[in-house]
């Protein structure tokens, strides 16, 4: 299914933090990495059309080394028809799995949901990252939460970023803005509990400041179904605030 370019002009994440499962919209594979703590060690790729990958045979699965994660993150992902894989610290782990190991990741990429737990204690693995479509509905699981905090602070200023150049294309001042403070970043994260839209559509810019409305619309498995009803959603919604980025203190601020 195609959609619409915008789709990079609306972020939705539902968050639970006791599963340590996040579904998002709008956070594409590129972005979510650039946004993490650290850098990812290797990925073991549970589905995906990636030409370039390396075959384990005693998985029979694909794996992506780390210095090849930067060729990986230029593919056209979005077009891929599924995206799954979890991260790994070494690629020679995987000799290590036994069969109910090997089966739990091949029920874990079909029905991107884990058989048990989605965390490998063989594989160490921090990540889960499960679409049939990047960017457009999302299941990420992290074994720390506060590298979800992480990503929600940098993945703020990075897309606003984006959508002030795509908007000015001539617009050549420098457009870097900082990340969320961690305080900030935590009553976000809090919020994805209630189902939390970020509405960089809406985004006003100003000399004094720039503003991106935030909605908690609920619980939603069905992107289409939200934005079908997206101003319904938003309207209706119980939380109404606003991220402000002050151009004179060079810092981000909520209001209500």
């Amino acid at each position: 299914m195609a959609h619409p370019d915008d789709i990079k002009e609306l972020v939705y994440i539902n968050g639970n933090v006791n599963d340590k499962c996040f579904l998002t919209h709008g956070i594409e594979f590129r972005e979510f990495l650039v946004s993490l703590p650290t850098e990812l060690s290797n990925l073991l790729l549970l589905k995906h059309n990636y030409e370039d990958s390396d075959f384990h045979m005693g998985t029979f699965m694909n794996y992506v080394e780390k210095e090849q994660i930067t060729e990986l993150v230029k593919e056209p992902i979005r077009t891929y028809s599924e995206f799954c894989w979890i991260d790994i610290d070494d690629t020679s782990l995987l000799d290590s799995l036994e069969p109910e190991e090997k089966a739990a990741l091949l029920y874990l990429g079909h029905y991107k949901k884990p058989l048990s737990s989605p965390f490998f204690r063989k594989l160490n693995n921090e990540y889960v990252y499960l679409t049939e479509e990047d960017g457009w509905l999302n299941k990420v699981y992290c074994k720390q939460v506060a590298h979800i905090q992480h990503m929600i602070s940098h993945i703020v200023p990075l897309k606003t970023s984006m959508l002030i150049k795509k908007r000015l294309p001539l617009f050549r001042k420098h457009l870097d803005y900082p990340p969320l403070p961690p305080v900030l970043a935590h009553t976000i994260l809090t919020l994805t509990h209630d189902g939390l839209l970020i509405d960089f559509k809406s985004m006003t810019r100003s000399r004094k400041d720039l503003q991106i409305p935030l909605y908690t619309v609920g619980s939603f498995f069905s992107i289409d179904e939200l934005l079908q009803d997206l101003s319904f959603y938003k309207q209706e919604s119980s939380y109404k605030a606003k991220l402000i980025y002050s151009r004179k203190d060079d810092m981000w601020d909520l209001i209500y």
